[in-house]
């Protein structure tokens, strides 16, 4: 199921936001790295933050070489 976000942008600022949320959490390079990685698959795959809520499972990303 996919779950709204009660979030008031647009959908691919969101995950843009999100990710830059969770790099600024990180000290390491590789850390950041990887999320930068997920956050190229999300935009290219047009993957909202709401489709990844609805099923949390990494493999969404990883199959696409993220993580």
């Amino acid at each position: 199921p996919i779950h709204h976000l009660n979030i008031s942008s647009f959908l691919d600022d969101q995950v843009e936001e999100y990710c830059a949320w969770q790099q600024s959490r990180g000290r390491k390079p590789r850390l950041k790295a990887e999320y930068q990685k997920a956050y190229d698959v999300m935009l290219a795959d047009a993957i909202a933050l709401g489709l990844i809520k609805g099923d949390p499972s990494p493999k969404l990303l990883t199959d696409q070489g993220a993580g």
